[in-house]
């Protein structure tokens, strides 16, 4: 018993000093995950044509309004998107028509929820913190290499876990429902839930993560490490560089799928205070 309380006091003293070298002010920070308005086909489910909706109907529009209004209420001071930095000079300018009113907003959740809530905040600019991820050099030779691409290929589309893929592609399918049905808050607020963010995590960890091949048992856990978990990393350090002002709020607007790997990141970082968007959709 007293070994217990001895080991108990020791924890309470660690996590003591840990604290004390904590920042006594953190950054907030908000990430709202969202499904690509623009439907350009670039993830692994892709939305059939005859579920896909138009944001730019008269209804959606008003929604997405109503969601702009209500991440005003957060006050951001810097507004984050899914656009890698080489394309900041672009969003500038096409920024910098909007605000004067020679730019008709496009489909793309950027300019949808983006460009309007830095407009409406008098923002001067957005910032772009994207990243592809960096691919080991064997993992690029089996794209470079016809007969090893075909193979992972026929692997990523057929393997043990198919009914663990199925389960994924419905609970992808279930977004475009509720968004049909219920509308586009709805569908958000779903995408931010904790609980799905962690459910849908599990999708990288399955299927493809699984491939192996003769000269490397850990081919398919290496692909996902560059293109998903490197890349997540490289988004969470851009973020780093916008801003080291702890009286500053920075709303990230992304794709959902990088909750499962940003949220987390956020949480655990001495740098910030994580801002969930479900308390201010309403």
């Amino acid at each position: 018993m007293k070994g217990i309380i001895t080991l108990f006091l020791l924890i309470i003293l660690t996590l003591n000093l840990y604290a004390q070298h904590l920042p006594k002010e953190q950054i907030q920070i908000m990430t709202l995950g969202v499904f690509h308005f623009n439907y350009p086909g670039l993830d692994a489910y892709k939305t059939e044509d005859k579920d896909k909706i138009d944001v730019l109907s008269d209804a959606n529009q008003v929604e997405i309004q109503k969601l702009v209004d209500d991440l005003a209420e957060f006050n951001p001071t810097h507004i984050l998107v899914e656009r890698q930095p080489s394309y900041q000079k672009g969003i500038d300018s096409l920024y910098n028509e909007y605000i004067n009113d020679n730019l008709v907003l496009k489909r793309g959740e950027i300019y949808q929820i983006g460009f309007r809530l830095a407009k409406k905040l008098d923002h001067k600019k957005l910032w772009c913190v994207d990243d592809m991820g960096t691919f080991y050099p064997h993992i690029l030779e089996i794209f470079n290499d016809s007969i090893k691409l075909s193979a992972f290929e026929g692997f990523y589309e057929t393997n043990p876990d198919s009914l663990i893929n199925n389960f994924y592609t419905n609970l992808y399918k279930k977004q475009d429902i509720i968004f049909k049905e219920e509308g586009l808050n709805a569908c958000i607020q779903y995408l931010n839930n904790p609980e799905l963010i962690l459910l849908k995590q599990g999708a990288y960890l399955t299927g493809v993560f699984k491939y192996s091949t003769d000269e490397n048992k850990y081919a398919g856990a290496d692909f996902e490490t560059c293109r998903w978990y490197n890349r997540n990393l490289h988004i969470f350090r851009n973020v780093q560089d916008i801003t080291n002002n702890p009286e500053h709020r920075i709303l990230l607007i992304i794709g959902a799928g990088h909750l499962g790997v940003l949220n987390p990141l956020f949480e655990a970082s001495p740098e910030y205070e994580f801002v969930s968007p479900i308390n201010y959709i309403k």
